[in-house]
Protein backbone atom coordinates (compact mmCIF):
# COMPACT_ATOMS: atom_id res chain seq x y z
CA UNK A 1 0.00 0.00 0.00
CA UNK A 2 1.40 3.23 -1.30
CA UNK A 3 1.29 6.48 0.97
CA UNK A 4 0.70 10.07 0.28
CA UNK A 5 0.89 12.76 2.65
CA UNK A 6 -0.90 15.70 1.61
CA UNK A 7 -0.41 19.33 2.65
CA UNK A 8 -3.71 20.83 2.43
CA UNK A 9 -5.23 24.36 3.52
CA UNK A 10 -4.93 25.47 6.96
CA UNK A 11 -1.50 23.53 7.41
CA UNK A 12 -3.10 20.06 8.20
CA UNK A 13 -1.44 17.15 6.85
CA UNK A 14 -3.27 14.22 5.74
CA UNK A 15 -2.37 10.32 4.82
CA UNK A 16 -4.38 9.03 1.96
CA UNK A 17 -3.65 5.78 1.61
CA UNK A 18 -4.44 3.67 -2.29
CA UNK A 19 -4.02 0.21 -4.23
CA UNK A 20 -0.65 -0.24 -5.82
CA UNK A 21 -1.91 -0.95 -9.17
CA UNK A 22 -1.08 -2.04 -12.93
CA UNK A 23 -3.05 -1.15 -15.47
CA UNK A 24 -4.29 -4.00 -18.15
CA UNK A 25 -3.71 -3.89 -21.44
CA UNK A 26 -5.99 -6.05 -22.61
CA UNK A 27 -8.82 -4.06 -20.36
CA UNK A 28 -7.71 -0.73 -20.09
CA UNK A 29 -10.35 0.67 -17.89
CA UNK A 30 -9.61 -2.42 -15.39
CA UNK A 31 -7.62 -2.14 -12.45
CA UNK A 32 -5.58 -5.59 -10.27
CA UNK A 33 -4.58 -4.87 -6.72
CA UNK A 34 -1.65 -7.81 -6.55
CA UNK A 35 -0.85 -6.20 -2.84
CA UNK A 36 -3.79 -7.23 -1.33
CA UNK A 37 -4.23 -10.99 -3.28
CA UNK A 38 -0.07 -10.93 -2.37
CA UNK A 39 -1.04 -10.26 1.45
CA UNK A 40 -3.26 -12.80 1.32
CA UNK A 41 -1.58 -15.40 0.26
CA UNK A 42 0.88 -14.99 2.90
CA UNK A 43 -1.80 -15.38 5.51
CA UNK A 44 -2.55 -18.62 3.88
CA UNK A 45 1.05 -19.60 3.85
CA UNK A 46 1.25 -18.37 7.64
CA UNK A 47 -1.56 -20.90 8.56
CA UNK A 48 -0.17 -23.70 6.75
CA UNK A 49 3.55 -22.82 8.38
CA UNK A 50 1.46 -22.76 12.23
CA UNK A 51 -0.26 -26.13 11.74
CA UNK A 52 3.18 -28.27 10.27
CA UNK A 53 4.64 -26.03 13.58
CA UNK A 54 2.39 -27.82 15.94
CA UNK A 55 2.58 -31.12 14.31
CA UNK A 56 6.72 -30.79 14.64
CA UNK A 57 6.19 -29.55 18.15
CA UNK A 58 3.98 -32.31 19.35
CA UNK A 59 6.59 -34.93 18.39
CA UNK A 60 9.36 -32.96 19.61
CA UNK A 61 7.71 -32.73 23.24
CA UNK A 62 7.43 -36.10 23.64
CA UNK A 63 3.47 -36.90 21.47
CA UNK A 64 3.56 -39.99 19.18
CA UNK A 65 3.68 -39.96 15.58
CA UNK A 66 0.31 -40.86 15.23
CA UNK A 67 -0.48 -37.61 17.02
CA UNK A 68 1.46 -35.45 14.01
CA UNK A 69 0.36 -37.34 11.14
CA UNK A 70 -3.26 -36.05 12.76
CA UNK A 71 -1.80 -32.91 13.06
CA UNK A 72 -1.47 -33.00 9.56
CA UNK A 73 -4.10 -34.38 8.15
CA UNK A 74 -6.43 -31.15 9.63
CA UNK A 75 -4.54 -29.11 7.53
CA UNK A 76 -6.83 -30.10 4.00
CA UNK A 77 -9.88 -30.06 6.40
CA UNK A 78 -9.09 -27.16 7.42
CA UNK A 79 -8.34 -25.21 4.57
CA UNK A 80 -11.86 -26.96 3.37
CA UNK A 81 -13.39 -24.80 6.69
CA UNK A 82 -11.86 -21.70 5.66
CA UNK A 83 -13.60 -21.77 1.96
CA UNK A 84 -16.92 -22.18 3.79
CA UNK A 85 -15.74 -19.45 6.03
CA UNK A 86 -14.73 -17.10 2.94
CA UNK A 87 -17.95 -18.35 1.43
CA UNK A 88 -20.10 -17.22 4.72
CA UNK A 89 -18.38 -13.44 4.47
CA UNK A 90 -19.25 -12.55 1.43
CA UNK A 91 -22.04 -10.53 0.34
CA UNK A 92 -23.40 -11.55 -2.72
CA UNK A 93 -26.20 -10.23 -4.97
CA UNK A 94 -28.19 -12.55 -7.68
CA UNK A 95 -31.16 -12.06 -9.98
CA UNK A 96 -33.83 -13.07 -6.93
CA UNK A 97 -32.08 -10.79 -3.87
CA UNK A 98 -29.09 -10.36 -1.78
CA UNK A 99 -27.36 -13.52 -0.03
CA UNK A 100 -26.00 -11.79 3.30
CA UNK A 101 -23.09 -13.31 5.31
CA UNK A 102 -23.73 -15.25 8.61
CA UNK A 103 -21.90 -12.88 10.74
CA UNK A 104 -24.68 -10.23 9.98
CA UNK A 105 -27.82 -12.58 11.16
CA UNK A 106 -28.38 -10.53 14.29
CA UNK A 107 -29.20 -7.24 12.37
CA UNK A 108 -31.27 -8.94 10.06
CA UNK A 109 -33.10 -10.69 12.48
CA UNK A 110 -32.03 -13.77 11.08
CA UNK A 111 -32.85 -13.89 7.50
CA UNK A 112 -29.98 -13.48 5.53
CA UNK A 113 -31.46 -13.92 2.34
CA UNK A 114 -33.49 -11.09 1.29
CA UNK A 115 -35.74 -10.67 -2.00
CA UNK A 116 -35.31 -7.62 -3.76
CA UNK A 117 -39.17 -6.99 -3.06
CA UNK A 118 -38.19 -6.15 0.30
CA UNK A 119 -35.43 -3.76 -0.55
CA UNK A 120 -36.23 -0.36 1.09
CA UNK A 121 -32.81 1.60 0.49
CA UNK A 122 -29.14 1.21 -0.73
CA UNK A 123 -27.33 4.32 0.48
CA UNK A 124 -23.56 5.01 -0.03
CA UNK A 125 -22.20 7.36 3.05
CA UNK A 126 -18.48 8.47 3.20
CA UNK A 127 -16.77 8.16 6.88
CA UNK A 128 -14.54 10.76 8.17
CA UNK A 129 -11.86 11.36 10.50
CA UNK A 130 -11.16 13.64 13.42
CA UNK A 131 -9.99 15.97 10.89
CA UNK A 132 -13.40 15.99 8.73
CA UNK A 133 -11.57 14.62 5.91
CA UNK A 134 -13.19 11.59 4.58
CA UNK A 135 -11.21 7.87 5.11
CA UNK A 136 -13.80 5.35 3.74
CA UNK A 137 -16.99 4.24 2.56
CA UNK A 138 -19.88 2.36 4.29
CA UNK A 139 -22.79 0.67 2.22
CA UNK A 140 -26.03 0.42 4.45
CA UNK A 141 -28.66 -1.89 3.32
CA UNK A 142 -32.05 -1.20 5.29
CA UNK A 143 -35.04 -3.42 4.61
CA UNK A 144 -39.07 -3.35 4.39
CA UNK A 145 -39.11 -6.16 7.10
CA UNK A 146 -37.04 -5.21 9.64
CA UNK A 147 -33.06 -4.78 9.66
CA UNK A 148 -30.45 -2.88 8.16
CA UNK A 149 -26.90 -3.60 7.92
CA UNK A 150 -23.51 -1.88 7.43
CA UNK A 151 -20.74 -2.47 5.18
CA UNK A 152 -17.78 -0.40 5.57
CA UNK A 153 -15.02 0.07 2.75
CA UNK A 154 -16.53 -2.69 0.23
CA UNK A 155 -15.41 -2.59 -3.21
CA UNK A 156 -16.45 -3.89 -6.62
CA UNK A 157 -15.39 -3.33 -10.18
CA UNK A 158 -16.31 0.70 -11.22
CA UNK A 159 -17.96 -0.12 -14.34
CA UNK A 160 -19.81 -2.58 -12.85
CA UNK A 161 -20.47 -0.65 -9.55
CA UNK A 162 -22.78 1.57 -12.45
CA UNK A 163 -24.95 -1.27 -13.66
CA UNK A 164 -25.24 -2.24 -10.34
CA UNK A 165 -26.71 1.12 -9.22
CA UNK A 166 -28.99 1.40 -12.39
CA UNK A 167 -30.26 -2.16 -11.58
CA UNK A 168 -31.01 -1.22 -7.90
CA UNK A 169 -32.71 1.26 -9.09
CA UNK A 170 -34.86 -0.29 -11.68
CA UNK A 171 -35.18 -3.38 -8.82
CA UNK A 172 -38.07 -0.72 -7.51
CA UNK A 173 -40.19 -2.15 -10.61
CA UNK A 174 -40.73 -5.30 -10.41
CA UNK A 175 -41.84 -6.22 -13.73
CA UNK A 176 -39.03 -4.01 -15.11
CA UNK A 177 -36.47 -5.41 -17.61
CA UNK A 178 -32.95 -6.21 -15.85
CA UNK A 179 -30.00 -7.25 -18.32
CA UNK A 180 -27.51 -5.44 -16.99
CA UNK A 181 -27.75 -7.53 -13.13
CA UNK A 182 -28.48 -10.62 -15.06
CA UNK A 183 -25.31 -10.14 -17.44
CA UNK A 184 -23.54 -9.53 -14.25
CA UNK A 185 -24.40 -12.17 -12.15
CA UNK A 186 -23.90 -14.51 -15.31
CA UNK A 187 -20.39 -13.12 -15.59
CA UNK A 188 -20.42 -13.91 -11.73
CA UNK A 189 -18.48 -10.34 -11.33
CA UNK A 190 -20.73 -9.56 -9.39
CA UNK A 191 -19.60 -9.85 -5.41
CA UNK A 192 -19.19 -7.52 -2.44
CA UNK A 193 -17.20 -8.81 0.24
CA UNK A 194 -17.10 -7.39 4.04
CA UNK A 195 -13.90 -9.03 5.22
CA UNK A 196 -10.69 -7.26 4.39
CA UNK A 197 -8.38 -9.95 5.74
CA UNK A 198 -10.01 -12.92 3.29
CA UNK A 199 -10.90 -10.91 0.28
CA UNK A 200 -10.43 -13.50 -2.91
CA UNK A 201 -11.68 -11.66 -6.03
CA UNK A 202 -13.43 -13.35 -8.70
CA UNK A 203 -11.97 -11.05 -11.52
CA UNK A 204 -11.92 -7.29 -11.10
CA UNK A 205 -11.83 -4.27 -8.64
CA UNK A 206 -11.80 -0.79 -8.14
CA UNK A 207 -12.52 1.16 -5.07
CA UNK A 208 -16.16 2.27 -4.39
CA UNK A 209 -15.53 6.08 -3.76
CA UNK A 210 -14.76 6.40 -7.37
CA UNK A 211 -18.56 6.36 -8.12
CA UNK A 212 -21.57 7.77 -7.67
CA UNK A 213 -23.70 6.64 -4.72
CA UNK A 214 -25.81 3.62 -4.98
CA UNK A 215 -29.68 4.07 -4.47
CA UNK A 216 -33.23 2.62 -4.95
CA UNK A 217 -34.18 6.56 -5.64
CA UNK A 218 -37.48 6.17 -7.89
CA UNK A 219 -36.91 7.75 -11.16
CA UNK A 220 -39.83 9.55 -13.42
CA UNK A 221 -41.08 7.30 -16.18
CA UNK A 222 -40.75 8.76 -19.60
CA UNK A 223 -44.48 10.21 -20.78
CA UNK A 224 -44.96 11.02 -17.08
CA UNK A 225 -45.99 14.85 -16.53
CA UNK A 226 -44.04 16.42 -12.92
CA UNK A 227 -43.82 19.39 -11.36
CA UNK A 228 -47.80 20.64 -12.21
CA UNK A 229 -47.56 19.42 -15.38
CA UNK A 230 -45.02 22.13 -16.77
CA UNK A 231 -42.50 19.54 -18.13
CA UNK A 232 -42.90 16.09 -19.63
CA UNK A 233 -40.23 13.51 -18.70
CA UNK A 234 -38.24 12.59 -22.21
CA UNK A 235 -35.92 10.22 -21.04
CA UNK A 236 -33.70 9.28 -17.81
CA UNK A 237 -30.56 10.84 -18.62
CA UNK A 238 -29.00 9.27 -15.24
CA UNK A 239 -29.56 8.15 -11.62
CA UNK A 240 -27.49 7.97 -8.24
CA UNK A 241 -27.75 8.46 -4.59
CA UNK A 242 -30.19 11.26 -4.46
CA UNK A 243 -29.68 12.82 -7.39
CA UNK A 244 -30.53 12.39 -10.75
CA UNK A 245 -30.78 13.82 -14.57
CA UNK A 246 -33.31 13.92 -17.27
CA UNK A 247 -34.69 15.17 -20.35
CA UNK A 248 -37.73 16.80 -20.06
CA UNK A 249 -40.35 18.89 -22.22
CA UNK A 250 -40.54 22.50 -20.88
CA UNK A 251 -44.29 23.07 -22.28
CA UNK A 252 -44.99 26.51 -21.57
CA UNK A 253 -41.81 27.66 -23.92
CA UNK A 254 -41.81 24.30 -26.33
CA UNK A 255 -38.22 23.83 -25.74
CA UNK A 256 -36.50 20.81 -24.28
CA UNK A 257 -33.79 20.95 -21.31
CA UNK A 258 -32.00 19.03 -18.96
CA UNK A 259 -33.26 18.69 -15.47
CA UNK A 260 -31.32 17.90 -12.30
CA UNK A 261 -33.44 16.40 -9.59
CA UNK A 262 -31.81 16.79 -6.13
CA UNK A 263 -33.36 14.68 -3.11
CA UNK A 264 -32.87 16.77 0.01
CA UNK A 265 -34.34 14.50 2.21
CA UNK A 266 -31.28 12.61 2.75
CA UNK A 267 -31.02 15.73 5.45
CA UNK A 268 -32.58 16.19 9.01
CA UNK A 269 -34.08 18.96 10.62
CA UNK A 270 -32.50 22.30 10.32
CA UNK A 271 -29.74 21.04 7.73
CA UNK A 272 -32.20 20.81 5.59
CA UNK A 273 -33.46 23.54 5.64
CA UNK A 274 -30.51 25.78 5.69
CA UNK A 275 -28.85 23.39 2.72
CA UNK A 276 -32.46 24.22 1.19
CA UNK A 277 -31.79 28.04 1.58
CA UNK A 278 -28.18 28.12 0.28
CA UNK A 279 -29.13 25.97 -3.24
CA UNK A 280 -31.46 28.43 -3.47
CA UNK A 281 -28.96 31.60 -3.03
CA UNK A 282 -26.31 29.74 -4.69
CA UNK A 283 -28.43 28.64 -7.55
CA UNK A 284 -30.07 32.36 -8.55
CA UNK A 285 -26.13 33.19 -8.70
CA UNK A 286 -25.01 30.38 -11.66
CA UNK A 287 -28.76 31.87 -13.18
CA UNK A 288 -28.10 33.13 -17.37
CA UNK A 289 -24.34 33.92 -17.32
CA UNK A 290 -24.01 33.46 -21.39
CA UNK A 291 -20.31 32.53 -20.63
CA UNK A 292 -18.52 30.89 -23.53
CA UNK A 293 -17.92 27.45 -23.56
CA UNK A 294 -20.69 26.94 -20.41
CA UNK A 295 -24.00 25.65 -21.49
CA UNK A 296 -26.38 28.37 -19.93
CA UNK A 297 -28.12 27.71 -16.37
CA UNK A 298 -32.04 28.31 -17.32
CA UNK A 299 -33.59 28.20 -13.60
CA UNK A 300 -33.69 26.41 -9.91
CA UNK A 301 -36.21 25.61 -7.83
CA UNK A 302 -36.89 24.19 -4.74
CA UNK A 303 -40.21 22.00 -4.49
CA UNK A 304 -41.52 19.09 -2.05
CA UNK A 305 -38.02 18.49 -0.62
CA UNK A 306 -36.46 18.36 -3.64
CA UNK A 307 -34.09 21.22 -5.56
CA UNK A 308 -34.28 21.26 -9.13
CA UNK A 309 -31.61 22.69 -11.64
CA UNK A 310 -32.59 23.57 -15.35
CA UNK A 311 -29.96 23.43 -17.87
CA UNK A 312 -30.02 23.63 -21.43
CA UNK A 313 -29.25 20.03 -22.75
CA UNK A 314 -25.69 18.66 -23.93
CA UNK A 315 -24.80 17.05 -27.15
CA UNK A 316 -22.71 13.72 -26.77
CA UNK A 317 -20.80 13.93 -23.83
CA UNK A 318 -16.63 13.28 -24.26
CA UNK A 319 -16.99 9.96 -22.49
CA UNK A 320 -19.64 8.90 -25.46
CA UNK A 321 -17.72 10.83 -28.31
CA UNK A 322 -13.99 8.65 -27.38
CA UNK A 323 -15.65 5.48 -26.50
CA UNK A 324 -16.87 5.37 -30.29
CA UNK A 325 -13.76 7.55 -31.76
CA UNK A 326 -11.44 6.62 -29.54
CA UNK A 327 -8.40 8.96 -27.66
CA UNK A 328 -8.17 12.65 -28.81
CA UNK A 329 -4.57 13.57 -29.62
CA UNK A 330 -2.40 15.76 -27.78
CA UNK A 331 -3.31 19.10 -29.53
CA UNK A 332 -7.17 18.43 -29.26
CA UNK A 333 -6.48 17.46 -26.00
CA UNK A 334 -4.21 21.32 -24.99
CA UNK A 335 -7.27 22.96 -27.28
CA UNK A 336 -9.54 21.21 -25.03
CA UNK A 337 -8.59 22.02 -21.89
CA UNK A 338 -7.55 25.87 -23.22
CA UNK A 339 -11.58 26.15 -23.19
CA UNK A 340 -12.29 24.30 -19.83
CA UNK A 341 -9.55 26.73 -18.40
CA UNK A 342 -11.30 29.94 -19.94
CA UNK A 343 -14.97 29.06 -18.62
CA UNK A 344 -13.21 28.90 -15.44
CA UNK A 345 -11.51 32.19 -15.55
CA UNK A 346 -14.39 33.78 -17.00
CA UNK A 347 -16.69 32.42 -13.64
CA UNK A 348 -13.75 33.07 -11.19
CA UNK A 349 -13.42 36.88 -12.75
CA UNK A 350 -17.20 37.91 -11.19
CA UNK A 351 -18.26 39.22 -8.06
CA UNK A 352 -18.82 36.87 -6.04
CA UNK A 353 -16.52 33.97 -7.67
CA UNK A 354 -18.18 31.89 -8.79
CA UNK A 355 -16.62 28.14 -9.36
CA UNK A 356 -18.06 25.04 -11.81
CA UNK A 357 -17.74 21.96 -10.38
CA UNK A 358 -18.56 19.93 -12.58
CA UNK A 359 -15.93 19.19 -15.26
CA UNK A 360 -16.17 15.90 -16.25
CA UNK A 361 -16.24 14.07 -19.10
CA UNK A 362 -19.51 12.87 -19.00
CA UNK A 363 -20.40 16.53 -18.26
CA UNK A 364 -18.85 18.03 -21.31
CA UNK A 365 -20.19 17.86 -24.97
CA UNK A 366 -17.44 16.96 -27.25
CA UNK A 367 -18.17 16.94 -31.39
CA UNK A 368 -15.40 16.32 -33.98
CA UNK A 369 -14.72 19.66 -35.24
CA UNK A 370 -13.77 20.39 -31.39
CA UNK A 371 -17.04 22.23 -29.85
CA UNK A 372 -16.87 21.77 -26.09
CA UNK A 373 -19.97 22.75 -23.81
CA UNK A 374 -19.61 22.32 -20.09
CA UNK A 375 -23.31 21.28 -18.81
CA UNK A 376 -23.41 21.27 -15.58
CA UNK A 377 -22.46 23.33 -12.56
CA UNK A 378 -21.49 21.34 -9.26
CA UNK A 379 -22.78 24.02 -6.50
CA UNK A 380 -25.88 21.73 -5.44
CA UNK A 381 -23.44 18.30 -5.03
CA UNK A 382 -21.01 20.46 -2.61
CA UNK A 383 -23.85 22.33 -0.40
CA UNK A 384 -25.22 18.56 -0.06
CA UNK A 385 -21.74 17.14 0.90
CA UNK A 386 -21.21 19.73 3.52
CA UNK A 387 -24.68 19.31 5.35
CA UNK A 388 -24.79 15.15 4.67
CA UNK A 389 -22.52 12.14 4.74
CA UNK A 390 -23.09 11.36 1.38
CA UNK A 391 -20.35 11.41 -1.57
CA UNK A 392 -21.87 13.06 -3.69
CA UNK A 393 -19.10 13.65 -6.67
CA UNK A 394 -17.18 11.61 -9.57
CA UNK A 395 -14.47 11.14 -7.17
CA UNK A 396 -11.58 10.51 -10.36
CA UNK A 397 -12.67 14.17 -11.55
CA UNK A 398 -12.49 16.16 -8.08
CA UNK A 399 -10.33 17.62 -6.22
CA UNK A 400 -9.16 16.06 -2.63
CA UNK A 401 -10.22 19.50 -0.80
CA UNK A 402 -13.65 19.31 -2.60
CA UNK A 403 -14.36 15.57 -1.72
CA UNK A 404 -13.79 16.79 2.00
CA UNK A 405 -16.31 19.39 1.14
CA UNK A 406 -13.79 22.13 1.43
CA UNK A 407 -13.59 23.43 -2.76
CA UNK A 408 -11.66 26.54 -3.24
CA UNK A 409 -10.82 28.51 -6.88
CA UNK A 410 -8.30 25.80 -7.86
CA UNK A 411 -10.45 22.94 -7.35
CA UNK A 412 -11.37 23.13 -11.35
CA UNK A 413 -7.67 22.95 -12.24
CA UNK A 414 -7.20 19.56 -10.92
CA UNK A 415 -10.69 18.65 -12.63
CA UNK A 416 -9.22 20.16 -16.23
CA UNK A 417 -6.20 17.68 -14.93
CA UNK A 418 -8.12 14.56 -14.51
CA UNK A 419 -10.35 15.28 -17.81
CA UNK A 420 -6.85 15.91 -20.12
CA UNK A 421 -5.71 12.25 -18.48
CA UNK A 422 -9.00 10.65 -19.29
CA UNK A 423 -8.98 12.20 -22.88
CA UNK A 424 -5.48 11.38 -23.78
CA UNK A 425 -5.43 7.93 -22.31
CA UNK A 426 -9.08 6.80 -21.93
CA UNK A 427 -9.07 5.80 -18.30
CA UNK A 428 -10.55 7.40 -15.65
CA UNK A 429 -7.46 8.44 -13.12
CA UNK A 430 -7.10 6.68 -9.56
CA UNK A 431 -8.17 9.88 -6.94
CA UNK A 432 -6.11 11.03 -5.22
CA UNK A 433 -2.84 9.22 -6.75
CA UNK A 434 -0.31 11.42 -8.64
CA UNK A 435 -1.16 10.09 -12.31
CA UNK A 436 1.80 9.31 -14.90
CA UNK A 437 0.16 10.07 -18.04
CA UNK A 438 3.31 8.97 -20.02
CA UNK A 439 3.59 5.56 -18.48
CA UNK A 440 -0.17 4.95 -20.54
CA UNK A 441 0.73 6.76 -23.23
CA UNK A 442 4.20 7.09 -24.22
CA UNK A 443 3.81 9.53 -26.89
CA UNK A 444 3.03 12.56 -24.97
CA UNK A 445 5.39 14.80 -24.30
CA UNK A 446 7.34 15.64 -21.10
CA UNK A 447 5.66 18.66 -20.80
CA UNK A 448 1.99 18.02 -21.22
CA UNK A 449 2.86 15.42 -18.66
CA UNK A 450 4.16 17.57 -16.54
CA UNK A 451 1.20 20.13 -17.10
CA UNK A 452 -1.10 17.13 -15.91
CA UNK A 453 0.93 15.99 -13.02
CA UNK A 454 0.69 19.77 -11.90
CA UNK A 455 -2.66 20.01 -12.15
CA UNK A 456 -3.43 16.74 -10.25
CA UNK A 457 -1.41 17.88 -7.42
CA UNK A 458 -3.30 16.78 -3.85
CA UNK A 459 -1.82 20.04 -2.95
CA UNK A 460 -4.10 23.18 -4.12
CA UNK A 461 -1.49 25.38 -3.56
CA UNK A 462 1.12 23.47 -5.97
CA UNK A 463 -1.51 23.81 -9.28
CA UNK A 464 -1.03 27.52 -9.95
CA UNK A 465 -3.62 29.68 -10.71
CA UNK A 466 -6.04 29.40 -13.73
CA UNK A 467 -4.52 32.67 -15.68
CA UNK A 468 -0.95 30.99 -15.58
CA UNK A 469 -2.77 27.63 -16.88
CA UNK A 470 -4.17 29.60 -20.04
CA UNK A 471 -1.10 31.43 -20.40
CA UNK A 472 0.60 27.60 -20.71
CA UNK A 473 -2.15 26.43 -23.02
CA UNK A 474 -2.21 29.04 -25.48
CA UNK A 475 1.88 28.62 -25.99
CA UNK A 476 1.46 24.69 -26.17
CA UNK A 477 -1.52 25.36 -28.07
CA UNK A 478 0.26 27.69 -30.38
CA UNK A 479 3.55 25.16 -30.75
CA UNK A 480 1.19 22.16 -31.91
CA UNK A 481 -0.76 24.43 -34.73
CA UNK A 482 1.72 22.82 -37.65
CA UNK A 483 0.84 19.39 -35.87
CA UNK A 484 -1.87 18.43 -38.34
CA UNK A 485 -4.65 15.49 -37.51
CA UNK A 486 -8.16 14.44 -37.39
CA UNK A 487 -8.45 15.25 -33.38
CA UNK A 488 -8.13 11.63 -32.44
CA UNK A 489 -5.82 8.36 -32.83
Amino acid sequence: MKEEVLDLSGNIRKTIHYPSYRISSEHPHRLYPFFDISIQAFHCILIVFFLEAIMLASVHFGGTPELGMFLAAIIPFSVFCSGIFLRNTRLTVSEGGISFPVLMAPALNGRLFRPWSDLLSVDLHETRDSLNYVNGNSLTFTFKSGGCVNIGTTRIPRADLRLLQQSLIDKTDLSADLPALTDLVARNDLEIFDSQLFVFLKKHRHVLSDSFGVTNHNLYAAGKPILNNEFIVERVLAGSAGRSAYLVADVANGRNVCMREYDIRMLDGDARLLAAQELQSTGEMYKNLQIPYLLNLLDVRLENDNFYVFMEPQSKSLREYLKKSGTLDEKAVLSLALKLAEAVDRLQNLNPLLTIGGIRPDSIAYSPDGSTSIGEFGFADDVLMKFSNQLLVDAPYAAPERISSRPGNRSDLYSIGATMYFALTGIDPIPFATAQVRSSKPKVSQTTALLIEELLNPDPTLRGTVQELIMKLGGFVSVTEAVSGGGHE
